[in-house]
């Protein structure tokens, strides 16, 4: 006689939203228990079809009218160990922009994550997720459209940043809207569902385009011993707008051969372009005797504290080599102040 956990199956509760025109959806769903052979089906033909038994894929017919059905899922050897789940159309009630990235680099596409809610029709009034809304009419639209542009409504919802590896990953919404970031700067994103029977939902959120970060000067960088040196660096995310004190440049020496003197902007006061100023304290030597000067490090950080408007910052990161080296040979070059006399 073999003994097995009681089958369960999930989700427990899928909703999909209400909508004009038929959509299509596809679920999966998940049993455990039992002896690892399952067989899925349901009795709500006009709801619910299943694509694969074995494998617990369904497809969703979602309409224009609130409707509710069952999916169960069974031990194939012995159909008695079974699970319900409901599956179920509603309007949509709500709609939010969650917690997200909201900085990327220019040339670079940034998806925003979107959620909708209906009223749940097996627990009261509480509202509850969409588990997709990909068939919904959306309308999105930026406040700069000079250096953005919406290039897509119909993106998978983002996973969430929160999300470890190994771990199972949680998406932040129904649906993604991917913006291009063309050129520097910030723009409002609205989003809005308009159905054709109420008043429209919508959300807006804060996006942000950065240039990478760079350093203008070009070709190695060597100093010596005793001497400084500035380097120019331009790009990073910029100061959040509704949080500009939380903006930081962080710039460290890998070693105590090289220390960082003093960070400043541009004398243009522009923020986005910065200067460090860097000097040369010791030589840097390998392990062994033969060894030759090797390079140190200035390692550069720059972005936003998290705060309440932007939970995940972007940071931009660079590391740049800097040799600091004795002087192998002097060469004098003579300084001529007046014009050589004519003979």
């Amino acid at each position: 006689m073999e003994v097995v956990d009681p089958i369960r199956i999930f989700p427990r509760l899928t909703v999909f939203p209400c909508q004009d025109q038929p959509f299509h959806y596809e679920l999966k769903m998940i049993a455990t228990g039992g002896d690892q052979r399952y067989t899925f089906g349901s009795s709500s033909f006009d709801l619910v079809t299943v694509l694969n038994p074995t494998e617990g894929i369904l497809e969703i017919t979602a309409g224009d009218k609130p409707r509710q059905g069952a999916v169960n899922g069974f031990m194939t050897r012995f159909p008695p160990n079974r699970d319900n789940a409901t599956i179920a159309i509603v309007p949509a009630a709500s709609l939010s922009i969650p917690p997200h990235v909201a900085e990327a680099v220019v040339g670079t596409q940034l998806v925003i994550p979107v959620a909708m809610f209906g009223v749940s029709p097996t627990k009261g009034k509480e509202s509850v997720p969409f588990h997709s809304c990909q068939g919904v009419p959306l309308a999105s639209k930026v406040s700069d459209s000079r250096s953005f542009e919406v290039v897509s409504t119909q993106e998978v919802a983002p996973l969430s940043p929160d999300s470890k590896d190994g771990a199972q990953q949680t998406s932040l919404g129904c649906r993604g809207v991917a913006v291009e970031m063309r050129s520097p700067g910030f723009s409002s994103l609205e989003v809005a569902y308009l159905p054709s029977t109420k008043a429209s939902l919508n959300a807006e959120t804060t996006i942000a385009a950065f240039e990478p970060l760079q350093l203008l000067h070009k070709g190695d960088v060597i100093l010596a011993v005793g001497s400084s040196y500035q380097l120019h660096f331009v790009g990073g995310p910029r100061p959040w707008p509704k949080n500009p004190s939380n903006h930081y440049k962080h710039v460290n020496g890998s070693s105590d051969a090289l220390r960082v003197v003093r960070v400043q902007n541009a004398e243009s006061g522009d923020v986005h372009s910065f200067h460090v100023e860097i000097l040369c304290s010791r030589v840097t030597l390998g392990n062994d005797e033969a060894a030759k000067e090797i390079p140190t490090f200035v390692d550069v950080r720059v972005g936003n504290y998290p705060s309440p408007s932007l939970p995940y910052p972007a940071e931009a990161e660079l590391r740049i080599p800097i040799v600091c080296a004795a002087p192998a040979d002097v060469t004098l070059i003579p300084l001529t102040t007046r014009p050589e006399l004519e003979p």
